[in-house]
C-alpha cells in the first residue's frame, strides 16, 4: 500500500485555548503531518478558537484506482449543517480570499452530523503523486444554546490565512507520495464489534458487556442490507479478542484497532481517532471494566484488479 503525507505549515497567528478546547493526538493511518510525529489530520477551528473536531486524509485503492479519502469528524456538542472542501487550484477572489461557493467538494445536511467521508479520483481530480498541493477545509458547524435555538460557527482547517488582514480563514498543504505503487487491489471498509446499533446519524455497533461473550464485527453497515460479517469479538474474564473471517484482514495502519470503554453511551458515533484505551493491530487487547465498549477496526480484503 502507498503512502499518503499531509503537510501543514501552521499560522503564524497564536490562538487563545483554554485545556478544555484540546483534542487528544489522533494515530498516524497512511498519513504524516511534517514537523511533528507523524500525524494525518488538521484540526477544526471555529470562531477562530473553539476546537469543533478533525478533517484527516488517507489513501484508498478501489478496484484499481486511487482515491483520496478526506473524513470530517465532529465533536460533541457541535454537529456539521455544510462543508466545503477544496484542492489544487482553490477558488479565490481578486483579494486572494477563498470562494466556498466555488469549492469542488461541498455537502448540507439536514440535521447537522457528526461526521461525513468523501472519496476524490486523483486521476480525475488532476493529482499526481509526489506533488504538494494546497488544500482547504471549511465547515458551518452548531450546537443547541440550551433556550431552545443554536448557535452557528464558522470552522476552517488549521493552517496559514489566505488574507491575514481580510480574513482568518486558513488553507494548508496535502502531499500525496508514491501513491501508484499498488501491487494488489483491495476493499477497505470501517468495521465496529458489538451487536447494537448506536445511536445518531452514522452508523456504528457497541458492545454491551452483559450481553451475549462472543458478539460479531460489522462492516460497511450504512443499512441493515448492506452490512458485512467480517468477524467476531469475545470478551472473557476482562479480555478481548478479535477473529476476522472470509479472507478479511486488518488494514495496514498504525491504530487499525481503536477500542475505548463508557458507562455512558454517546449520543452519537464516538471519534475513534480519539480513543485512549487502546489503539494499535493486536487482535486482543484488554478491557477496563466499563459497562459498554466501542471497538472500532480498519478493514480489508483482497479483490481482482481491473
Amino acid at each position: 500500500m502507498s503512502v499518503l503525507a499531509l503537510a501543514v505549515v501552521m499560522a503564524s497567528c497564536t490562538k487563545d485555548q483554554n485545556e478544555t478546547s484540546q483534542p487528544y493526538e489522533k494515530g498516524i493511518e497512511k498519513a504524516s503531518v511534517i514537523g511533528t510525529e507523524g500525524l494525518n489530520y488538521v484540526k477544526l477551528w471555529a470562531g477562530q478558537n473553539i476546537y469543533v473536531g478533525t478533517v484527516s486524509f488517507n489513501e484508498k485503492t478501489i478496484e484499481g484506482v486511487t482515491y483520496l479519502e478526506v473524513c470530517y469528524e465532529i465533536e460533541s456538542p457541535w454537529l456539521m449543517t455544510q462543508f466545503h472542501f477544496d484542492i489544487k487550484d482553490i477558488a479565490v477572489n481578486s483579494q486572494g480570499l477563498p470562494q466556498i461557493g466555488n469549492f469542488d467538494y461541498t455537502g448540507a445536511f439536514n440535521p447537522g452530523v457528526d461526521g461525513h467521508c468523501f472519496l476524490i479520483n486523483l486521476g480525475e481530480a488532476g493529482l499526481e503523486c509526489d506533488v504538494t498541493y494546497e488544500a482547504a477545509a471549511h465547515a458551518v458547524v452548531v450546537k443547541d444554546d440550551g433556550i431552545g435555538g443554536f448557535i452557528s460557527q464558522t470552522a476552517w482547517g488549521e493552517g496559514t490565512r489566505f488574507n491575514a488582514k481580510k480574513s482568518w480563514a486558513t488553507k494548508f498543504q496535502v502531499a500525496i507520495d508514491d501513491c501508484n505503487d499498488v501491487t494488489e487491489c483491495t476493499k477497505e471498509e470501517t468495521a465496529f464489534g458489538g451487536l447494537v446499533r448506536g445511536e445518531g446519524n452514522s452508523w456504528w455497533y457497541y458492545f454491551d458487556a452483559a450481553g451475549e461473550a462472543t458478539q460479531p464485527i460489522y462492516a460497511g453497515a450504512e443499512n441493515e442490507n448492506s452490512k458485512i460479517h467480517v468477524g467476531n469479538v469475545t470478551f472473557d474474564n476482562g479480555n478481548f479478542s478479535i477473529e476476522l473471517i472470509d479472507d478479511w484482514r486488518l488494514q495496514n495502519v498504525e491504530h487499525s484497532v481503536k477500542a475505548q470503554g463508557y458507562d455512558e453511551l454517546p449520543e452519537h458515533r464516538p471519534a475513534a481517532g480519539l480513543f485512549t484505551m487502546y489503539k494499535g493491530t493486536n487482535l486482543s487487547f484488554s478491557g477496563n471494566g466499563s459497562l459498554f465498549y466501542v471497538i472500532h477496526l480498519d478493514v480489508e480484503k483482497v479483490v481482482p484488479c481491473p
